[in-house]
């Protein structure tokens, strides 16, 4: 059953980072960020006298993801670029479906059986490791200057990307 007394969710976000330029073609980045959702929807169980059991959402839940990101990266020289990125975050709170209590009752589980404590959120995947490799020829580089591959030489415009990623799987929920 919906309801028309529900509060829109809101979030409170801090983000505060550093840059610093190692050389003219290197440079870091370190970003800290802090997220508190609140009034997340939950769907309640109530019992009315003749019609049965029906579930309402109500604002009850709320969610927060905290971490750092460390980024390294290298400005074209003249044809190779690229970026390494490693990150960490949380993401807890006390559930990560809306539907998670009437799923849980209408399989015969217990109200009781929701917990009240935080846990980990089902989109909580904590480490995450990037790497970006870009090798590319401006069409500004003189055609005597290009590389030289396979006895020819690249024409110019060329580029090619290398895309690794790497990060944990998603948290355990019990």
């Amino acid at each position: 059953v919906g309801n028309l007394n529900l509060n829109p969710e809101v979030a409170v976000q801090y983000e505060m980072g550093l840059r610093h330029e190692f050389s003219r073609t290197l440079a870091g980045n370190a970003t800290f960020f802090y997220k508190d959702i609140y009034d997340y929807p939950t769907s309640v169980r109530f019992s009315k006298p003749g019609q049965g059991d029906l579930f309402i959402y109500i604002n009850n839940d709320f969610a927060r993801s905290r971490g750092f990101e460390l980024e390294v990266k290298k400005r074209r020289n003249p044809f190779l670029a690229g970026s390494l990125t490693y990150s960490y975050s949380v993401a807890t709170g006390k559930a990560s479906d809306p539907n998670q209590t009437q799923i849980l009752q209408e399989t015969e589980g217990a109200f009781s059986e929701i917990g009240i404590e935080e846990g980990s959120l089902w989109w909580n995947r904590p480490h995450k490791f990037t790497l970006s490799l870009d090798y590319g020829v401006s069409e500004k580089t003189e055609p005597a200057k290009r590389p030289i591959v396979f006895g020819k030489r690249l024409p110019s415009d060329f580029f090619v990307n290398l895309y690794f990623l790497v990060r944990s799987g998603r948290a355990y929920i019990e």
